[in-house]
């Protein structure tokens, strides 16, 4: 039973650039706690003598204009384990950029997973994720802090953004260990077996997500010449599903190996996409809310 509610056998880390509106990232992880300053207790995060992502936690407080009524939080998965001359990282860049020019209140989390890699799941930490909360030893909990902490964060976002490059035609290992770490029984789906053939159901909900990628070679699109060995956006479209996600946009470039005219043409084009695609966000949580009765942005 433990098997069928991986969905489908799978089951991520590094932690984050946190970066409050309206500064720069910075180097390291760092994580933005509105109206606090003082650092949290980190002694609880010290696993076995090592340092996590929570001992390297830094408090910035810069508030924004604001704009809406209600903060979107949005939530930025870098995957590249490249620097500076990623792709994918310019593109999220680029986004960030545009987003901060709307004066949009919340906070920028980023974990960079590319620079540090996620722990896999092992048999420890599937032993943890399906005990129950109340029933976990202590080690049990040590092993699940990278995962609660993810997901958390996960739960405060109402956008995601996740920049990867393609590897072998699908996901890098540590974007595919971030998604193991928050695709979690009890936490980001529920299994019913009285629910007959289609037992699993995602928990979130409502959240928007904007995927940036980049490739060497091209035609990866549904009508392309390489789309059959496209691994990457499908397997996204499918996991979006269990993270919340109701509606996505994306910005791919392409001909990256290639380096000829065609690869600066969709260079151009992919970076052209993302002030309208931070329009659009925006702009759905306003229709998004209008049935409602209550507008979200203005």
């Amino acid at each position: 039973m433990v098997s069928s509610q991986l969905l489908g056998g799978a089951y991520c880390d590094c932690f984050v650039h946190l970066v409050a509106r309206g500064k720069r990232f910075e180097e390291g992880a760092i994580r933005y706690f509105p109206q606090k300053r003082n650092k949290p207790d980190l002694t609880k995060h010290l696993l076995a003598g090592k340092e996590t992502m929570s001992t390297r936690t830094k408090i910035i407080d810069t508030p924004p204009k604001i704009i809406v009524k209600k903060e979107l939080n949005l939530l930025l998965i870098n995957g590249s384990p490249r620097g500076e001359r990623s792709l994918s990282r310019q593109l999220a860049s680029s986004f960030i950029d545009s987003w901060r020019t709307k004066s949009i209140a919340g906070s920028i989390i980023e974990r960079d997973v590319g620079r540090n890699p996620p722990p896999f799941v092992t048999e420890d930490w599937i032993a943890a994720a399906f005990t129950p909360a109340d029933e976990r030893t202590d080690r049990m909990n040590e092993v699940l802090t990278y995962s609660n902490e993810a997901i958390a964060e996960l739960r405060e976002a109402d956008i995601m953004v996740l920049a990867t490059p393609m590897h072998n035609y699908g996901l890098p290992a540590a974007t595919k260990a971030w998604v193991d770490q928050v695709i979690r029984v009890n936490e980001t789906f529920s299994f019913d077996l009285d629910r007959g053939d289609f037992p699993i159901e995602p928990i979130l909900q409502g959240k928007r997500m904007v995927l940036l990628t980049s490739a060497g070679e091209f035609g990866f699109e549904q009508s392309g010449i390489r789309a059959g060995k496209n691994h990457l956006h499908p397997h996204v479209e499918t996991i979006a599903h269990y993270l919340g996600v109701s509606r996505s946009w994306s910005a791919s470039i392409e001909y990256q190996e290639f380096g000829d005219k065609r690869f600066e043409e969709s260079k151009a084009r992919a970076f052209s996409k993302l002030p309208t695609i931070v329009e659009k966000i925006r702009s759905s949580y306003m229709e998004k809310t209008k049935g409602e009765g209550r507008d979200r942005a203005k």
